[in-house]
């Protein structure tokens, strides 16, 4: 180093030793930013309640939002889809279809 040249082995070594002493508490500080980045994005998922839960059922738990009847629970239940959302399904294909042929 240039103080090693000029001041001596004892400056060089005190440079040294705060270089490292720097770098250690860079390396810290940017551990604390992670974790502290970390423990938000926990707190947030702790109050998620479908994120633990499988796809299946969390289309299980949107087709049986609200008053339903109980033979559309069991149809949501069975992994069926109604009649109603059949028909609602191929009324959107053919919709699409006609604006294709459209264009």
């Amino acid at each position: 180093t240039v103080e090693g040249n000029v001041a001596g082995p004892r400056a060089a070594l005190l440079t040294k030793k705060r270089e490292a002493e720097q770098a250690k508490f860079e390396s810290r500080k940017q551990q604390i930013r992670s974790d502290s980045i970390r423990e938000r994005q926990e707190l947030t998922s702790k109050f998620d309640a479908d994120s633990s839960l499988s796809e299946k059922e969390q289309t299980f738990r949107q087709r049986t939002v609200g008053l339903v009847s109980a033979e559309e629970f069991k149809l949501a239940a069975s992994g069926k889809q109604t009649q109603k959302d059949l028909d609602q399904e191929v009324h959107d294909q053919k919709r699409a279809l006609e604006n294709l042929q459209e264009a």
